[in-house]
């Protein structure tokens, strides 16, 4: 997708006569969506109230980007191919950053590590979204398949055969930390203690040194996490990301994968996938995804299908999905599913092309209430396309309807928007 500028560039030529290559490459999206008026009607029990119209607003796209992503990025090897370093620099909603990567990489033979702020892709989902139009767009590449993607830490990457790739990472900055045993009695004592101070001086401190204190217990004895990193190298193993996939070339790819996790109660959650390639010009993804922990509180299961492909001027993708999480209510104990779809079909004819992007996705689950959320939309857009870009605009209807069984409530809030947006590749 990117275009690359190769610059040869001479490195220390006259201490060992070694050289080295530099490339440069850039990405950037940016975009505006003007309007954004919402209006809302309500019904109970057969009677509507209509609300007034809310005022026209200005939002800048992409919301992942603060509103806007200007970047550029730097590369560099030596002439063996065996070491090298890849940084981005990303200008995110006007805010100078380290973007998607800062490494030092090497290879020796058919294995490869890499330390920094990385990137692994090699089992990662490749059917995305479709540019600033995301209020359509349900699902994404990690929706399929997630990435390997420590942001301090390491990968250990092997390819022994074609076709075969075996990865592994850890992340010294994504560990989350877990109260120890004696961690918790510490706490303990000192709620005892705030308790006691409070029953001899009931002053307003007191008081809220208690509740503090009984606040930081409780979290800790119910297994809930530290808000803190906690790199011991204990919960850093716990955390280790590790994958296999293997490729037939134009038939498939299969792939899995395990993603731990830290968190006390939280056992991480295994990924698997399949990507079909044997239809011409067409791509099918598959990914599910098991997450592990006690009581299933992250959920039962996930499961995305996603599609692409092109036929004459004509390009489509899109996904369907079902999402089955845990929803508590009381002592009961249900599934609170969320299934969808969404899709874009583009068609290029000749000055510029015309596309037509559509989104749907419900919620329900059943309790005392009976409730259910349905959301869906449907856009239609313009987009001139460059060697290195594109611009475009369009008109953009959004529809939440939200419905309470035991109230015999229904409420529909319809957003109407004129989004204009740019991206760029080089």
């Amino acid at each position: 997708m990117k275009k690359i500028i190769g610059i040869a560039a001479v490195a220390a030529m006259v201490a060992s006569g070694a050289f080295a290559e530099i490339t440069f490459g850039a990405w950037g999206r940016t975009g505006l969506d003007f309007g954004n008026v919402v209006g809302k009607s309500t019904t109970v029990d057969g009677t509507t109230t209509v609300d007034p119209l809310g005022d026209a607003t200005v939002i800048t796209t992409p919301s992942w980007a603060s509103g806007s992503r200007v970047g550029f990025a730097v590369a560099g090897t030596n002439d063996d191919k065996n070491i090298g370093f890849n940084v981005n620099v990303d200008s995110n909603g006007n805010t100078i950053g380290i973007g998607d990567q800062a490494k030092i990489w090497g290879q020796i033979g058919w294995f490869k590590a890499q330390f920094g702020k990385i990137q692994l892709d090699d089992l990662r989902g490749s059917i995305g979204d479709w540019g600033n139009r995301e209020e359509f767009n349900q699902k994404g590449e990690d929706g399929i398949f997630d990435r390997f993607y420590p942001t301090l830490g390491m990968t250990a990457e092997f390819r022994p055969v074609e076709g075969l790739f075996i990865g592994a990472t850890i992340d010294a900055s994504k560990v989350v930390g877990y109260y120890t045993p004696a961690e918790i009695a510490a706490l303990a004592i000192k709620y005892a203690d705030a308790q006691t101070a409070y029953a001899a001086d009931s002053s307003d401190s007191n008081y809220t040194a208690m509740m503090d204190a009984q606040k930081a217990y409780l979290q800790a004895s119910s297994g809930l996490s530290q808000s803190s990193s906690d790199n011991r190298l204990e919960n850093v193993l716990k955390s280790i990301n590790v994958g296999a996939g293997y490729t037939i070339k134009d038939v498939a790819q299969v792939k899995v994968a395990y993603f731990g996790n830290s968190s006390e109660n939280h056992y991480g959650k295994l990924e698997f996938g399949a990507d079909l390639l044997m239809i011409k010009n067409n791509l099918i993804e598959i990914g599910a995804k098991l997450p592990m922990s006690k009581d299933n509180a992250d959920g039962y299961f996930n499961a995305t299908v996603g599609f692409s492909g092109s036929a004459d001027k004509l390009t489509y993708k899109g996904h369907v999905f079902g999402d089955f999480a845990r929803r508590t209510s009381g002592s009961e104990f249900k599934v609170d599913p969320t299934v969808g779809l969404d899709a874009c079909a583009e068609y290029d004819i000749g000055v510029f092309a015309l596309g037509l992007t559509g989104a749907y996705k419900i919620n329900t689950w059943s309790d005392s209430t009976s409730y259910s959320k349905q959301t869906m939309g449907l856009e239609l857009y313009a987009k001139k396309g460059f060697s290195n870009g594109y611009l475009f605009a369009g008109i953009a209807d959004g529809l939440v309807v939200e419905s309470t069984e035991s109230t015999k409530t229904t409420t529909l809030t319809n957003t109407f928007s004129i989004p204009v947006g740019a991206e760029y590749w080089f």
